[in-house]
């Protein structure tokens, strides 16, 4: 009878379209494996190849994670307040330290830098002449190409609790070419904190 016809068409699409119950749960295996498989490597790179973010306030620590820390340091004994940031990427990677000292510690620690070249570190120069200008006096600078090229403000608030563009710039290094890549120290002499500021590209 055409109805009974109809009825057997309507049981034999339903039942099509229901899932199988092996086929479900392999599904749920793969995702669930993909996501273990993601984990694991994401620590693998973050840990074993130091890649990603780090920050603390261990010198140690710093030493270990920053990449291409141009500045060289013994963090003097009455240094107060240690802080650093880093972003290590595959193709580069920047970082931020900072440490606060008083009085003679201070003093020394700028004329040490002072007594340094612009090139001196790394081979570049300040084309700029940024030494001796507050921050805030280079964000303008953009090279013909469009690129910023003052001092770098961002991803820098984590080792300081003021304005960066209040500090006055002591030392800036930086190259643009295949590459790229900035060096600076900038300190803030009402607090006596001391920022040094590396960031390298290929």
């Amino acid at each position: 009878m055409p109805g009974n016809e109809n009825i057997s068409v309507q049981q034999w699409s339903d039942s099509s379209e229901k899932p199988i119950p092996g086929q479900r749960m392999s599904a749920v295996k793969i995702i669930i494996l993909m996501i273990c498989c993601i984990t694991a490597l994401f620590l693998f790179a973050h840990y074993q190849m130091d890649l990603g973010t780090f920050r603390g306030s261990s010198f140690e620590e710093c030493r270990k994670r920053v990449r291409g820390s141009f500045y060289s340091y013994k963090l003097p004994d009455d240094a107060e307040d240690f802080r650093f940031i880093c972003h290590n990427y595959g193709l580069g990677a920047n970082s931020a330290e900072a440490f606060t000292l008083h009085d003679t510690e201070y003093d020394e620690f700028v004329e040490e830098v002072k007594k340094k070249e612009p090139g001196s570190v790394v081979g570049y120069h300040d084309d700029l002449d940024f030494a001796g200008m507050k921050v805030s006096e280079t964000a303008d600078y953009y090279d013909t190409y469009g690129n910023y090229i003052g001092f770098p403000t961002d991803r820098i608030e984590y080792v300081i609790d003021d304005d960066i563009n209040d500090y006055t710039i002591l030392y800036y290094d930086a190259y643009e070419g295949s590459g790229s890549e900035i060096n600076a120290i900038a300190t803030n002499p009402e607090t006596g904190r001391i920022v040094i500021y590396s960031y390298g590209s290929n």
